[in-house]
């Protein structure tokens, strides 16, 4: 974690709760964190079910789009791989490990 770096949280959580997040690293590097949520709020859903039916035919290739999953101890590894603009990786996941719920 990088000081005054950007870190984007996108996605929905698997399990509620607490997770073990280091903030007191964060805080201390002065990081921004963005987190992105209401993408399925639309109502009816249409665009979301339109391009699950363009995936699902093929139309839309998402391979590339598929996360790399890095566990919290390896973070040092993804980051490098994000800062290598993702080595062919769209996107970066760091995987938080939760209380077992």
């Amino acid at each position: 974690m990088r000081s005054r770096g950007t870190i984007g949280m996108f996605g929905f959580p698997e399990h509620p709760g607490s997770s073990p997040f280091p903030v007191d690293r964060a805080f201390r590097k002065a990081v921004t964190m963005e987190w992105f949520s209401g993408t399925q709020s639309e109502p009816g859903l249409e665009s979301f079910r339109a391009a699950l039916g363009l995936i699902g035919r093929g139309d839309i290739e998402v391979d590339y789009c598929l996360e790399e999953v890095y566990p919290l101890d390896h973070i040092a590894d993804a980051l490098a791989v994000a800062r290598a603009q993702g080595e062919g990786a769209a996107k970066i996941c760091v995987e938080i490990a939760g209380d077992g719920r």
